[in-house]
């Protein structure tokens, strides 16, 4: 459960089991992170007239070391949820506040490597 307007973070880091010296089957993966983000009761404007999705995502990094190069793949809000990254209440015609909303990334994957010289 997630108070109003706060925000967690949490990290949990996956290994292969068995001594790092002598694994039961190759270390094929690397090590893999999994990150959970979750947010509620977020409003767009002071007035809480207009309230936000509340978020609910994972996010994995996988990374592997190969020699003096270190592959990594990302894959970002796993689930696909839906929210707004931000947004501001703007007025109409007539002077009424009206939402205006930024969405957030959905489903994203991204690769990189690292060169060590």
């Amino acid at each position: 459960w997630f108070d109003t307007a706060t925000a967690e973070r949490v990290s949990v880091v996956v290994r292969p089991a068995g001594p790092r010296h002598d694994p039961p089957c190759p270390d094929l993966l690397g090590d893999a992170t999994i990150a959970y983000t979750g947010t509620a009761g977020r409003f767009l404007d002071d007035q809480n007239e207009f309230p936000l999705n509340d978020i609910s995502s994972f996010d994995v990094r996988v990374t592997k070391r190969l020699r003096r190069v270190l592959a990594t793949l990302d894959l970002l809000n796993v689930t696909g949820d839906d929210y707004e990254e931000l947004g501001f209440a703007l007025t109409d015609f007539g002077g009424r506040p009206v939402p205006y909303y930024f969405p957030g990334h959905g489903f994203a994957a991204r690769v990189g490597f690292e060169l060590r010289f």
